[in-house]
């Protein structure tokens, strides 16, 4: 191999290695970058429509928000606090839960 073919052949190597060489469905650090962000909600939509399809599923309900999830010993203590509240009838008139975000 002459030293123009060596250096052909690097050139070769390194277009083929260059992060813009790539398929765009597979490079990652494209697909994360905030400009591609409405193609990949499309792909998850897309996903998700033909998931569904293939399926048989032609309707569905969609559920905006969260949930909060206590701590288990936590949330057997507030239970065990409002059962005891409710069997005194004057304290459960005037219980006011408080707001989700205020709890822990």
């Amino acid at each position: 191999m002459t030293a123009k073919d060596q250096e052909s052949s690097n050139r070769i190597r390194d277009i083929i290695q260059c992060a813009t060489y790539r398929r765009a469905d597979r490079d990652i650090e494209f697909l994360d970058d905030d400009d591609v962000r409405g193609v990949r909600l499309q792909l998850d939509y897309y996903k998700t429509d033909l998931n569904l399809r293939r399926q048989g599923i032609e309707q569905t309900i969609v559920v905006f928000g969260s949930a909060l999830i206590p701590d288990p010993i936590v949330a057997k203590d507030r239970v065990d606090k409002l059962q005891h509240l409710f069997r005194q009838p004057q304290l459960a008139r005037s219980y006011r839960p408080r707001p989700a975000h205020d709890r822990q």
